[in-house]
């Protein structure tokens, strides 16, 4: 299944294989992804329903990841001024 020491992994429930591959489900809205760290991230930052504390814990590490789209980057940095 992978690494499951990253804590991104207390967000997510493995879920088992769907078309033989490993899958986990978000503890928060019950959205089902192939397992991948990088992925996961991402969701819970854009998640509807995952605590503002929890998206604050991934925020800056998925806004430095070369795989976040465009738009990913600017709700990022659309949210961070929100902060402010």
């Amino acid at each position: 299944m992978g690494k499951t020491t990253d804590k991104i992994w207390a967000h997510w429930k493995p879920c088992g294989l769907i078309h033989g591959k490993q899958h986990a489900i978000c503890n928060y809205c019950g959205h089902k992804l192939q397992t991948n760290v990088t992925r996961f991230k991402h969701h819970i930052v854009l998640c509807s329903l995952a605590p503002e504390q929890v998206k604050n814990e991934f925020r800056e590490t998925v806004a430095k990841q070369s795989i976040a789209s465009e738009k990913q980057k600017r709700i990022l940095s659309l949210l961070e001024l929100s902060n402010d």
